[in-house]
Parts: C-alpha cells; structure tokens; sequence
C-alpha cells in the first residue's frame, strides 16, 4: 500500500475510511491475482459542488487488470 500513497495523495484521497477500503480491496486482489499488483488507478470526476467523486478503482499486474 505504501507504495500507492503519493497517487492517493495526488488525487486528494487522504481520509482513513477510503484507505482503509482501498487496502482491503488490495488484500482481496492479492489472494487471488497471482501477480503482485503493480500500479492503481481511481475513477473520479467533480461534483457540481465543486467537490471529487470516486467511482472505481482499477488493480494492474503485468497481464491483469483488476
């Protein structure tokens, strides 16, 4: 996850609940991928309110996406 923290923090997801979500998504992903994961993409797009909404987030391996 560690390694993920500077995109997150890039795209303004800081908050415990949503890291704590994409961790356990990793965790998933691990159990049953048999690559390591090497990079994640999150779906967003602004609000009228001006304010960002996470739609998906994207797991890639070397052959796989997630």
């Amino acid at each position: 996850m560690n390694m993920f923290i500077d995109y997150l923090n890039s795209i303004d997801i800081n908050t415990e609940t949503l890291i704590n979500k994409i961790e356990k998504t990793l965790q998933a992903a691990r159990r049953i991928c048999p690559e390591e994961i090497q990079s994640i993409y999150i779906s967003d797009w602004i609000q009228t309110e001006g304010q960002r909404a996470y739609e998906h987030l994207y797991l890639f391996t070397n052959t796989y996406i997630i």
